[in-house]
């Protein structure tokens, strides 16, 4: 994909998550079940980084760049990393499939909120949890990363707290992005 050249790992490529046997986690899977959550947003907390860390490179700006100075008018991604945006494409010519990567949504009241925001309570609400978990990281290379900003944990998450909702206090929080097998 256009953003494995700012660091951020495939699905389909040859050393993509599919062909590590990757499945990411479903609309379905997340919602269900509490300990699926966890899982989620404990190996979120170390592989999101990478991510929202990200810089766009030579393809983001070279569309920018065309947007610029030709007739293109949008850029239709799939991609949640929101690299066009930070290459100089305005956000309101840029058509998001599968939402942004940054954003978080409370499938309870809708509300959306910044993802750095949730992380920060997350960790807040896990401190012990979290230095656990960036301590297990120090003599590796770096974590397994995948592309939809998770990287494999292999400390207990089970008692990891997921703070609700700040506006309704009791939604499940979501990062605002289409999970693969999800019915429109």
């Amino acid at each position: 994909g256009i953003s494995v050249a700012s660091g951020i790992p495939d699905y389909r490529g040859s050393s993509g998550s599919y062909y590590k046997n990757h499945s990411p986690i479903t609309h379905d899977e997340f919602i269900s079940n509490p300990s699926n959550r966890q899982r989620y947003w404990s190996r979120s907390l170390l592989g999101y980084k990478k991510m929202s860390s990200a810089s766009p490179n030579v393809s983001h700006n070279s569309f920018s760049y065309l947007q610029s100075h030709s007739n293109l008018k949008y850029i239709i991604t799939q991609n949640v990393d929101s690299l066009h945006s930070l290459s100089g494409s305005p956000p309101s010519s840029i058509i998001n499939l599968h939402g942004v990567g940054a954003d978080c949504v409370c499938m309870s009241c809708g509300i959306k909120s910044k993802r750095d925001e949730y992380h920060s309570a997350l960790i807040r609400d896990n401190e012990s949890f979290f230095k656990e978990l960036q301590a297990s990281t120090l003599n590796e290379e770096g974590p397994d990363l995948r592309p939809d900003g998770d990287a494999e944990v292999t400390l207990d998450y089970s008692g990891i707290v997921l703070p609700d909702c700040s506006a309704c206090g009791d939604g499940i929080i979501k990062p605002d992005v289409v999970f693969f097998w999800r019915e429109c």
